[in-house]
């Protein structure tokens, strides 16, 4: 609903700028050239807000073991669509190691290693790293939290850029166990995304008006990697969602 109204906002504003006067806003305000004033205002407002979007590059990572057999993570998926929305450049990183499976815990060390330096190798090219603990999936395991803090380690010793983690794991961190917000951080961890995590990851991230509901960017991932099914992700009265 708000990228609707962010983008005829600005096409009324730029009729506006002309002699040809539309008679309605959004189908019932009546204005006249009185207006053109605030509607120049509001034109400076959303352009500023557009370059905003534009500058920032975020890479979102799920950082949970998938063999590969798991549909693509359902909540980067939407922050994924509402950053596009918005005009905000996203990648995506995921942990998919089907070769991992019938292997040693060395073995899954070492792929573990790899992923890391990996991240730690393209994170100069970003402004934001958002780090989810949710799915919309049960079947991945849990715990990851060491993970993660392992990962925003990495990243901080490559560059001093914003790190974000929210999700479902931080919902049950800090709603449910009260735990401090300053020890899941630590040193290396900038924001928590408390709450629905679309949301709270958007506000975060984005200066500004995002769209409130938006549809999974499946095509943000490689699908190679995953299976031909999508979730469907549901839930009510969930606390850690």
């Amino acid at each position: 609903m708000h990228q609707y109204q962010y983008y005829r906002t600005k096409y009324i504003v730029l009729k506006a700028n002309t002699k040809d006067y539309p008679t309605k806003i959004f189908g019932s305000v009546m204005y006249y050239p009185r207006w053109r004033k605030l509607l120049l205002r509001l034109s400076n407002c959303f352009a500023k807000k557009e370059i905003n979007y534009i500058m920032k590059k975020v890479l979102l990572i799920d950082p949970i073991y998938n063999p590969g057999t798991i549909p693509p993570n359902i909540p980067l998926s939407k922050i994924a669509s509402g950053l596009e929305a918005c005009g905000v450049a996203v990648d995506v990183m995921d942990f998919v190691r089907p070769d991992c499976e019938g292997k040693n815990l060395s073995y899954f060390r070492d792929a573990e290693k790899n992923f890391l330096e990996k991240i730690e190798s393209s994170v100069l090219n970003y402004d934001v790293v958002y780090i989810t603990t949710g799915t919309g999936n049960e079947l991945k395991s849990y715990p990851v939290y060491p993970r993660i803090k392992a990962i925003a380690k990495a990243i901080k010793n490559v560059k001093n850029i914003q790190v974000i983690v929210g999700g479902a794991l931080i919902n049950l961190y800090v709603r449910v166990y009260k735990m401090n917000p300053d020890i899941l951080c630590g040193e290396v961890i900038d924001e928590l995304a408390v709450g629905n995590e679309y949301h709270s990851a958007m506000q975060l991230i984005v200066e500004g008006v995002f769209p409130q509901s938006v549809n999974p960017l499946w095509s943000v991932w490689d699908n190679t990697k995953y299976p031909d099914y999508k979730s469907v992700q549901y839930h009510v009265g969930c606390p850690y969602l």
